[in-house]
């Protein structure tokens, strides 16, 4: 046969393979496409045109369709072997290797094609079907923080405008969100903390609805975010009424209160940042909570999108403002708790957000963690997995009067609501777990573990990719110029020095005999006792007899309040929660190939948690990149552990013999020229 022939009836064979893949499992055998279902006929198909990536296609789609992945696989890798490249085949490829776990061979096979691949390869649609892939492997079962690097599609996906609200989180929100839940609750409760999630039906689930909730169910609005805002900016009826009784309402009102903050990347987690208006503030983080005490026994933390955020309200009239008001107004009443509420809403935010915001709370026994669910929770899955939930009904009849503010806010009036429900529930005990609740799976608990980590990888990405259009490749074009080249094991270790101790002194000695060549970061940010270039200077001045050490800048990279924030209050609060990754990763990635670095060196604090997590994170993630990590135990003064604090309170006493004993003679003759007359 000739090959144009055999082109053509391929052709043939392939279109009508194309319509049964498009109609039903269960299609009648009848159907003039049955012939199709038979292997022999799409591998005729194949032999009669080897080098036509639709037919391999096809017989691939088909072999996935019986579920024999491997000839699937076998099919598109005899394509590929023999050169040919296309859109499809290698995404099938990649989707079908990594729904058998196969996260190398995905990656190998996307290396080697990803020069011929066109840009429709890369659209959003593709990418998400192969995380949605991965995240519904078996592999997504285990720890899988070492392999985040190798997830070539997360990549391309955070090149993407608003990458992580349409593709990332929705993609993983949706495989795992009831795992998620149960290990938050798990996660909340082991600190001693409650943990309570209330939901609230939309518009579009509220039965007998009112005139008014018809029309903005009939607006659409949720297909135009723009036009929403807009409109609601504009002062339509239903709005006047919702705002009738505010004595300062007005348009501008509704300008500021329809407005907020946009959300920012601070190390491993999104918050909002800091704003100041006459009715929306935020600080730190959180939005204000007007009441909100300085001191209180325990913490309300809010945690939801702009619902709880307080979308269309004042400072005043939000969920969290109205809750510490009925809060504030029972405490110290017969013994009660006093509870200090903050609002951590987020808007545009998702589940996985939430969550992982969480996480970096430091929680005590009786605080209370609530999560406001934008979904409702099953009742089976409720009941199973023990979690305190309460679904607020806003179908009608109610005496409550207009709630929506649009299809999914309500205004001040539903606030006020919700805020009462929440008092109403905290003043009853915590429910008990109820008699068919089961423990978190050690399944459930790896693939919401991995969903929240692949998040912080992916606001690292996002990250690092900031930092490279601001600065980052300067910094290491400062790295190339004070490189030595010539050893064969290179070593750093990274100080903040405030200031040059014997403890750091022997950590440094210590560190220099283990390798050829030693790099000494000194940390640059100045939020230190001492400014950044006297530190520089007593380090330099304190290792002027190794001579294989060289001191140098840190930069913005090394321990800053960009890349490890909890870092500088270590002294304020010892307990706070702390995630190195961002600094580990960043240094992994950018800092450690630029000057050859194999082993790094850290000084263990036995009395500083900050530490131990900060030490035990760059454990973790050391090995994943081939670097090696040492942590070195401190060195003590008869019975007391050296400290640069010490010298700190020693100094401020004038105390220049005490100093002596816990610091080499570098550092005593640099603060006794410097820093002596502040003593005087």
């Amino acid at each position: 046969m000739q090959q144009s022939n055999a082109y053509d009836i391929a052709k043939s064979l392939i279109q009508m393979a194309d319509q049964f893949f498009a109609v039903p499992a269960d299609f009648e055998a009848t159907s003039e496409y049955s012939t199709l279902r038979t292997e022999p006929v799409l591998q005729a198909a194949l032999e009669l045109a080897p080098d036509s990536p639709d037919i391999a296609y096809a017989l691939a789609r088909f072999y996935e369709s019986r579920e024999n992945m491997a000839a699937a696989i076998k099919t598109l890798t005899d394509l590929r072997f023999r050169g040919i490249i296309a859109d499809a085949t290698i995404l099938l490829e990649c989707k079908l290797r990594l729904h058998m776990s196969d996260l190398d061979g995905a990656l190998d096979v996307f290396r080697q094609a990803k020069d011929q691949l066109s840009p429709n390869f890369f659209q959003p649609k593709n990418l998400s079907v192969l995380l949605r892939t991965f995240v519904g492997s078996e592999a997504f079962k285990q720890p899988l923080d070492k392999y985040f690097d190798k997830l070539f599609f997360i990549e391309h996906l955070l090149s993407k405008p608003n990458s992580w609200l349409q593709s990332i989180g929705p993609a993983l929100q949706e495989s795992v969100m009831y795992d998620l839940f149960a290990y938050m609750k798990a996660k909340v409760e082991s600190q001693g903390a409650r943990f309570i999630v209330f939901y609230n039906d939309d518009v579009l689930r509220v039965k007998n609805r009112s005139e008014t909730e018809n029309m903005l169910l009939g607006m659409k609005l949720w297909q135009n975010m723009g036009f929403r805002e807009k409109w609601l900016r504009g002062c339509p009826p239903h709005i006047e009424e919702h705002y009738k009784d505010i004595p300062h309402f007005s348009t501008e009102y509704l300008g500021q209160v329809f407005d907020g903050p946009q959300s920012h990347i601070q190390s491993t987690r999104l918050v909002l940042q800091d704003m100041e208006s006459s009715y929306i503030n935020v600080s730190q983080g959180c939005r204000h909570t007007v009441g909100q005490p300085k001191n209180a026994d325990n913490r309300v933390m809010l945690f939801g999108a702009s619902d709880v955020f307080g979308y269309g309200s004042e400072d005043g009239h939000t969920i969290s403002s109205h809750l510490q008001s009925y809060l504030t107004q029972k405490s110290g009443k017969g013994g009660d708790k006093t509870f200090k509420v903050e609002n951590h809403g987020l808007r545009g935010s998702t589940v996985l957000v939430w969550f992982n915001n969480i996480l970096h709370q430091h929680l005590v026994k009786d605080d209370v963690v609530i999560v406001w669910s934008t979904f409702e929770l099953p009742e089976e899955f409720v009941s199973k997995s023990g979690i305190e939930y309460e679904h607020i009904n806003l179908s009608r009849p109610h005496d409550h009067g207009e709630l929506f503010i649009d299809h999914s806010h309500v205004g001040p009036r539903g606030n006020k609501l919700f805020g009462e429900r929440i008092a109403q529930r905290l003043s009853k005990p915590a429910a008990t777990t109820q008699p068919d609740a089961a423990p978190i799976t050690a399944e459930q608990y790896a693939r919401a573990h991995n969903a929240l980590g692949l998040q912080k990888y992916t606001l690292y990405r996002t990250f690092s990719k900031m930092f490279e259009s601001q600065g980052l490749d300067t910094y290491l074009s400062y790295l190339d110029e004070v490189q030595v080249p010539g050893h064969k094991k290179y070593g750093s270790v990274a100080v903040n020095c405030n200031p040059f101790t014997l403890g750091h002194l022997h950590l440094l000695e210590y560190a220099a005999k283990q390798v050829d060549f030693l790099y000494v970061f000194v940390i640059e940010e100045d939020m230190s006792f001492f400014p950044f270039k006297h530190r520089k200077e007593m380090v330099r001045n304190g290792l002027a007899h190794l001579k294989n050490v060289k001191v140098i800048d840190g930069g913005r990279y090394i321990c800053t309040t960009v890349t490890f924030p909890e870092y500088f209050s270590k002294e304020d609060k010892n307990d706070v929660p702390a995630d190195a990754s961002v600094e580990a990763w960043f240094f992994c990635e950018y800092i450690a190939p630029r000057l050859g670095i194999t082993e790094i060196f850290l000084g263990d604090e036995p009395k500083c948690q900050l530490t131990k997590k900060y030490n035990a994170k760059m454990a973790e993630i050391l090995p994943t990149f081939g670097i090696g990590g040492d942590i070195i135990p401190r060195i003590s003064n008869g019975n007391q552990v050296i400290s640069a604090s010490s010298v700190r309170a020693f100094l401020k006493e004038g105390d220049f013999e005490s100093i002596g004993q816990i610091t080499p003679e570098t550092t005593l003759e640099f603060l006794k020229k410097h820093y002596a007359p502040q003593t005087a």
